[in-house]
């Protein structure tokens, strides 16, 4: 599927006012890592911002080397989502990710009214996860992923993880949370939690922030576990602070994505 694909959708939306959602999101997501008075909020780290503002929110780790390809080839009069779809690049198809799996592996990045569906509240009275809409208690059958976030309002939500389909970033629409992670759970009753996630690279810091949401909510952890307890390995740390060389690169590759690209973009 390309932008010609969808120049207009059921609500009449144009190519020039998707690009127009696409700046905001950027603008939104390019806010940085920001401090309030309890907790620092993660944002997607940065291989993921392209997901972001791609209107198709097409996987990121399909994307990236896809925007490597169209940044060293110096393209400057096609901003890169114009050079996938419609350019130069319309029939590249490349090693690390197939044409097909880039087109066909979009997250979904849920809307607010999408999202209360994986709200989940402490059932205080039974000492249990259950999801506020429907009461149901949260159940992680073996051989499934699901994960979660705690959104910066304060919002728990867990859903079942989906390579490149459901992701953390589907939860806030890719927007900042202050913890994000696996989880496990039996009828409601936790049963394992760590700090997981590619798309926000939580520290274990962040993991706190989440048991004292629970904790006030007076869960019982003393049983709960807080390493992994499968084989599905959690991404690295981040790296340590960049030199200020790096900085520079980093900030040149962001404004390509946010500013300059879209400058001139060709409907």
């Amino acid at each position: 599927m390309s932008f010609n694909d969808i120049s207009t959708n059921q609500q009449g939306e144009t190519a020039i006012s998707r690009w127009t959602r696409a700046i905001i999101m950027a603008a939104k997501v390019g806010k940085g890592l920001s401090k309030d008075n309890k907790s620092e909020k993660l944002i997607l780290a940065s291989k993921y911002w392209i997901e972001a503002v791609d209107p198709l929110h097409r996987y990121g780790n399909n994307l990236r080397p896809y925007y490597l390809t169209w940044f060293n080839s110096h393209v400057i009069s096609q901003p890169f989502f114009y050079w996938l779809d419609y350019g130069n690049g319309k029939q590249v198809t490349l090693e690390e990710c197939s044409r097909t799996d880039l087109q066909s592996q979009c997250v979904k990045y849920l809307s607010p009214k999408e999202r209360e569906e994986y709200e989940v509240v402490v059932d205080e009275s039974r000492k249990m996860l259950v999801y506020k809409k429907s009461g149901y208690p949260i159940d992680t059958p073996k051989g499934t992923k699901w994960i979660f976030v705690v959104s910066t309002n304060g919002v728990l939500y867990v859903g079942e993880k989906q390579k490149g389909f459901f992701q953390h970033s589907s939860f806030v629409a890719g927007g900042a949370v202050f913890a994000a992670g696996r989880i496990v759970a039996s009828n409601g009753f936790l049963q394992a939690i760590w700090a997981y996630s590619g798309h926000y690279r939580p520290t274990e810091e962040n993991l706190k922030v989440f048991m004292s949401f629970l904790h006030q909510h007076n869960l019982d952890l003393t049983l709960v576990k807080t390493v992994p307890i499968d084989d599905d390995i959690p991404p690295p740390p981040p790296p340590p602070p960049p030199t200020p060389a790096y900085n520079m690169e980093k900030q040149q590759l962001n404004s390509d994505i946010i500013n300059k690209k879209f400058s001139n973009i060709i409907i």
